[in-house]
């Protein structure tokens, strides 16, 4: 697709439009490198990431098995295309080198002779990326998988892909560390790991940039028995998402509400959990069929102020150590007993979530992970509910911040009686269920505590949920 630039931009940072641009290089058919050093995926690499961009809005060139002239065509016709406000992405599969500690991308006609002349046959990434920060992008990535087997085994200097410095708004991944070569994957396979999972990250809704490399990363590490390390530099002043999470601002609390899908999924202990309790078990099928909205994050302290002014209720009293006088808006509304949850929720349109909805929208299509991500922080207690991990569903804070009550009587033999569609908990009891962790420490997905319902602590919170309306004003 093709969207009118953005005009007048005077400011360092120009606005973010909706423009896309892609540039995606895949050399497999090195003509003068012997045998080591032809590829079998990075073409195939190259068209997948291209044929995703495309779902994902981008307008995509992809060049293949492309020579030094073919190569400067296409980069010269991408930086042309580019206008300020613009997200500029160049993805790179093939053969990679560093001479004095300049990454060079190498055509298909690329000859090995001396440092002098493979500068000459080659491409400087470093123009590129200096390039696209030229053209006024807004936002600039690089992505680089390169470096793919050892074709330039007998000249090491070479074969190691140097660090980059990143300029304001940009990001550049790589997809081996400094040293480590890239798997062109294994006979038989499709894609490189690299490829694959980046594939897979990148049709993640909801999935922010950082978090998709960490994910990347993470498993490449895992695929590849940390044979192969992916790293990313990023200076980036917004968040950029390749397919953005349904949001809902609602106007009563004044938070965001992300849009769970209806789906199926495996409640409970996970395959491999040695730290399972009994009351996590049987591991069952769980099918939610309706979607719903859920609270982006745990309700912040801006949101209860809201809710107590209208209905003339009082804050639960500060907690010096915590969030000292309730002083910061952002952080999570903690000292809540379960009925002040379930009010607020029903003020905001809402309820509390049950616990399997709780668990579905923490795993976010995730059923075989034991533990939820979690982030570092400055913070030694609550920190501003935006600032954790978001998961795949765009849910940020299930696993760190504040624990979370649902709406479910507590029953340690629940699993073994629950139904499979929809389940609720029993109709009565004497504690609530606490789902998630907290500041005071992370917590299995699958863990489930019980505690009466007006005992409020200083690290347990709760996000709300509301009906889902095909009509509403989602962004």
């Amino acid at each position: 697709r093709r969207i009118s630039p953005v005009a007048n931009i005077s400011s360092e940072f120009p606005a973010v439009s909706d423009e896309r641009v892609a540039l995606v290089i895949g050399n497999n058919d090195y003509r003068n490198l012997g045998p080591d050093g032809r590829l079998r995926n990075a073409v195939n690499d190259a068209k997948k990431i291209g044929e995703e961009l495309a779902r994902e809005g981008f307008t995509v060139t992809i060049g293949q098995d492309a020579d030094r002239q073919q190569m400067k065509d296409a980069i010269a016709q991408f930086i042309a295309s580019l206008h300020p406000g613009a997200t500029a992405l160049f993805y790179y599969s093939g053969h990679g080198i560093q001479i004095e500690s300049t990454n060079f991308l190498i055509p298909v006609d690329f000859r090995k002779v001396d440092a002098a002349r493979a500068k000459l046959d080659s491409v400087s990434l470093t123009e590129i990326h200096q390039a696209m920060v030229n053209s006024h992008a807004a936002i600039q990535i690089v992505i680089l998988d390169a470096c793919r087997n050892d074709a330039f085994g007998d000249l090491p200097e070479w074969s190691k892909l140097a660090p980059m410095a990143t300029h304001p708004n940009s990001l550049i991944a790589f997809s081996a560390d400094v040293g480590q070569m890239a798997s062109d994957g294994a006979y038989g396979e499709a894609n490189g790991p690299f490829a694959k999972r980046l594939l897979s990250a990148m049709a993640t809704p909801g999935l922010e940039i950082r978090r998709v490399f960490e994910k990347v990363k993470k498993e490449v590490m895992d695929d590849t028995r940390k044979a192969q390390v992916p790293w990313s530099e990023e200076n980036l002043r917004q968040d950029f998402y390749f397919r953005p999470p349904i949001l809902k601002w609602n106007a009563i609390d004044g938070q965001d509400y992300v849009a769970i899908p209806m789906g199926k999924f495996r409640m409970g202990c996970v395959i491999g959990d040695e730290e399972c309790a009994t009351d996590e078990r049987p591991a069952h099928s769980v099918t939610l069929s309706r979607k719903f909205w859920i609270g982006r994050t745990e309700t912040t302290v801006g949101a209860y102020n809201l809710f107590v002014e209208a209905t003339k209720r009082k804050m639960p009293p500060p907690i010096v150590s915590i969030n000292d006088g309730w002083a910061d808006v952002r952080h999570p509304i903690v000292k809540i007993s379960w009925m002040d949850a379930e009010a607020f929720c029903g003020w905001a349109g809402g309820r509390l979530p049950t616990e399997a909805e709780w668990e579905y929208s923490a795993r976010a299509n995730e059923s075989g992970r034991i533990h939820g991500e979690t982030v570092d922080s400055k913070w030694r207690y609550t920190r501003p509910a935006a600032e954790s991990f978001s998961n795949a569903f765009g849910l940020v804070g299930a696993s760190e911040n504040v624990e979370e009550w649902v709406a479910d009587w507590y029953d340690p033999l629940y699993y073994s009686r629950s139904r499979e569609v929809d389940p609720k908990g029993p109709e009565a009891g004497k504690e609530k269920v606490v789902r998630g962790g907290s500041w005071a420490g992370p917590r299995r997905l699958s863990a489930r505590i019980g505690t009466s319902p007006d005992a409020p602590s200083s690290n347990r919170g709760f996000r709300c949920v509301l009906p889902y309306e095909d009509t509403v004003n989602a962004k």
